[in-house]
């Protein structure tokens, strides 16, 4: 898996997720846009009390680009707060470098952040 532990996804405007980044860490939101192929948009937040980046205070879109035999991923993560963006902006690097293997058909083995987290 690329990203996360668990999932739970309603993939539909107006559904909600749950994914389960690590034990303990879960991301929480509802789908706003799904278009086949070429973008999504959800809301994004964590699931705990104590992050003040709550489910539906951010928001993540994601567009989806032919380009010769491949495709051109642009992610924008908005709303976050000032002091929130490195830490949230590492985390995509960390995960889309993930997503890039998994996107060429192999596997990119076990999350390195599973036994040693950030922070």
């Amino acid at each position: 898996m690329w990203s996360g532990i668990a999932a739970e996804l309603d993939p539909a405007p107006g559904g909600e997720y749950r994914v389960t980044m690590m034990p303990g860490m879960i991301a929480a939101g509802k789908f706003v846009e799904v278009t086949p192929y070429s973008k999504v948009s959800y809301t994004w937040g964590w699931d705990d009390d104590d992050n003040p980046i709550r489910p539906g205070s951010s928001l993540v879109e994601i567009e989806l680009a032919p380009d010769g035999d491949g495709m051109v991923l642009t992610l924008m993560h908005s709303g976050l707060p000032d002091d929130a963006v490195e830490m949230h902006g590492g985390g995509w690097d960390h995960f889309l470098e993930r997503l890039q293997v998994a996107g060429a058909g192999e596997d990119p083995g076990s999350d390195p952040w599973l036994d040693h987290p950030p922070h």
